[in-house]
């Protein structure tokens, strides 16, 4: 069709890659056209594969077995499989033969394991250079006696340098054709094909590293780096030979960071409100000391001077906080990356001293040094707080379950449950799942005094982290990870304000009174209370549940719907389970949760005989599956022509 070369394993992919058709097809038009290759046995077409090609047979397992037997009769004069039983064996020519005790091997590599089981005596490669005629190669970078590689020698030595040395020369894309083929199909791609590659390779990482690129993983970046300290006596890209050629060529400095440009864009890279930073650590800084009250000011107009080469210099500190001088500088600006050690200029090492002139200006005029920026090294300077993840948790692991303002730490929710997770209270006795909770905490905080958002979720968790041991506050944000990181979630309830628009939507009367048959946790009788207070109107309600610790809490009458039939004047309203694929609460029998929602309809309305209902049901999609709190309610009233509907879809 082209003209192009491949071996076959390459064959195949062009053509189904290249010329979008299947391999089968073909096959069928160029490699044997108007054949039709059907089963000698069964009369069905032969089984194809793109690696073989036609089978003989239809490839089925009665069809197989005949061909087997045919195989054998002709080859042995029987049809019996085992080689035990044949007394003439076939004769085999082997392509390789041992020249120390005449075995016959079928290709080179067995032939390897054959003198490295039966010839211990003589190694792979003395045998190649012995027998087999062959030549010592050498490298050709280096000139050092080439790697042996069991069958052949290699082109290099095997030292990294020469191997890397190797993979530049026979790069494809030092051969014009092909990087101007290579470059003509990316400059085709449309954007939004560029993005969607990102947006698979990023998906790839996640599922198999759970990061979004191989660099954010640990192992990977130090190899790197160790790699590039090898090679070229740097762990940075930006120092090798080749960058700091190209730096020259562009705009006449070894590094970027010394250009004209870069100060512009420099200014312009960490910008938070009316204010701009050097760096994201000296941004940190300054959020956390104003989310904590600190008094900051930035780059406070005090300037230091200092001598050089008989020259005066000044110099700014980037911060003043709480009267106190500081200035945040990188480990990467200290000798051998130690923050007690002299200062340096690792973008220009010819600069040193007077970075260190200006170090000791820092020194003598009582500037503090802040080199490794965290939330908890943070908390150390200004609050003179030991705190760590690990440290948290041990003083807040066994401290009592602390509940929250709305939901008391004896209250029924906290024993409920979602299926696959631990109730809230059991999970706060698991030390995983509390560590968990704590890691998560401190890395949201984190980010979120990094980019300067959601002061006042920063300020409470601030003051909850620093008043650790004089409150209980950080132990309800802790436990308000378990729902928010999903780790342990408190099971959703009922509001009285969700309650109260249904109502208005059914434009109901509730004069008659309400009753509630499955009460819960109260957001429906709260919900009808506040109708009746709306309208001038004495509270009417009737209020029952089966599980016991509801009852015992609210003080409804435990009572199980199905168990007696009633008939009533007052409009029901009910919050029926919507299945076990949902909540379980503690005391609640686990098989009201086996009856789907629509049946419970069904049930209720059999077992509770009232002039109106209001259902309360899973928020419906058009084309999903309903379900529970896809968004923020994720509740629904239910009319007859929604409960058709959904009774339709059950069926189905």
């Amino acid at each position: 069709m082209c003209g192009d070369e491949y071996a076959l394993n390459g064959f195949t992919n062009h053509i189904q890659r290249t010329h979008k058709i299947a391999y089968k097809d073909y096959y069928d038009k160029y490699v044997e056209p108007d054949t039709e290759h059907i089963c000698k046995f069964c009369g069905n077409k032969c089984a194809f594969t793109n690696s073989h090609g036609y089978y003989e047979t239809c490839n089925s397992p009665t069809c197989v077995r005949k061909q087997q037997r045919e195989t054998m009769l002709l080859r042995y004069g029987k049809s019996c499989r085992h080689a035990s039983k044949i007394k003439e064996k076939l004769q085999i020519n082997y392509p390789f033969t041992c020249e120390l005790c005449g075995h016959g091997c079928k290709n080179h590599a067995m032939l390897n394991r054959h003198i490295n089981e039966e010839h211990s005596d003589i190694t792979t490669e003395e045998y190649y250079l012995k027998y087999m005629h062959g030549t010592m190669q050498y490298c050709e970078i280096c000139g050092e006696p080439a790697k042996w590689l069991g069958t052949h020698y290699h082109n290099v030595c095997g030292k990294p340098e020469c191997t890397h040395e190797l993979r530049k020369r026979n790069n494809a894309m030092n051969v014009e054709t092909y990087r101007k083929k290579i470059s003509d199909v990316l400059r085709n791609f449309s954007s939004e094909k560029k993005e969607n590659i990102k947006e698979k390779r990023r998906q790839t990482c996640l599922m198999k590293y759970n990061v979004e690129h191989p660099w954010m993983l640990d192992e990977i970046r130090e190899k790197g780096l160790k790699t590039m300290e090898r090679l070229y006596d740097t762990r940075c890209g930006a120092f090798t030979p080749k960058a700091k050629e190209t730096m020259k060529k562009k705009y006449n400095v070894e590094h970027f960071s010394n250009s004209p440009e870069f100060s512009k864009r420099r200014k312009k890279k960490y910008v938070s409100g009316e204010h701009s930073f050097d760096s994201k650590d000296e941004q940190f800084l300054y959020n956390f000391a104003v989310f904590a009250d600190l008094n900051v000011s930035e780059h406070p107009c005090k300037n230091f001077t200092y001598s050089y080469n008989d020259k005066m210099h000044t110099y700014e500190p980037d911060f003043i906080i709480n009267d106190k001088y500081y200035e945040v500088k990188g480990l990467q600006f200290f000798e051998n990356k130690n923050p007690n050690a002299n200062m340096i200029n690792p973008f220009d090492r010819t600069q040193d001293e007077l970075y260190e002139a200006k170090h000791q200006c820092m020194i003598q005029n009582q500037v503090k040094i802040l080199t490794s920026i965290n939330l908890f090294s943070l908390i150390k300077e200004f609050f003179n707080i030991d705190l760590s993840e690990e440290i948290i948790f041990k003083k807040c692991f066994l401290k009592p379950f602390p509940g929250a303002k709305k939901w008391p730490a004896e209250h029924p929710i906290w024993d409920s449950f979602l299926p696959g997770r631990k109730s809230p209270k059991t999970a706060w006795t698991d030390e995983k799942l509390f560590k968990m909770a704590i890691k998560n905490m401190i890395k949201i905080l984190s980010t979120s005094i990094a980019e300067g958002k959601y002061e006042a979720f920063c300020r409470k968790h601030i003051n909850a982290l620093i008043s650790i041991d004089s409150n209980d506050l950080l132990l309800e944000l802790i436990l308000n990870r378990f729902t928010i990181a999903k780790i342990a979630p408190k099971v959703t309830a009922l509001s009285e304000t969700e309650l109260a628009k249904i109502i208005k939507e059914t434009n109901a009367n509730l004069s008659s009174g309400v009753y509630c048959p499955m009460a819960g946790f109260g957001g429906i009788v709260r919900g009808a209370a506040k109708w009746f207070a709306d309208h001038n109107l004495p509270v009417n309600i009737e209020a029952y549940d089966i599980n016991k610790s509801f009852c015992d809490w609210y003080g409804w009458t435990q009572r199980d719907v199905l168990a007696q039939t009633i008939t009533t004047e007052k409009t029901v309203i009910v919050c029926p389970p919507f299945g076990k694929e949902f909540e379980h609460w503690k005391g609640t029998p686990d098989e009201m949760s086996d009856i789907s929602f629509i049946d419970w309809v069904k049930l209720i309305k059999e077992h509770i005989k009232a002039p109106n209902y209001i259902f309360i049901g899973p928020e419906m999609k058009s084309k999903n599956k309903c379900g529970l709190f896809s968004k923020k309610t994720g509740i629904s009233y239910y009319d007859d022509g929604k409960l058709a509907e959904l009774d339709d879809r059950q069926n189905i």
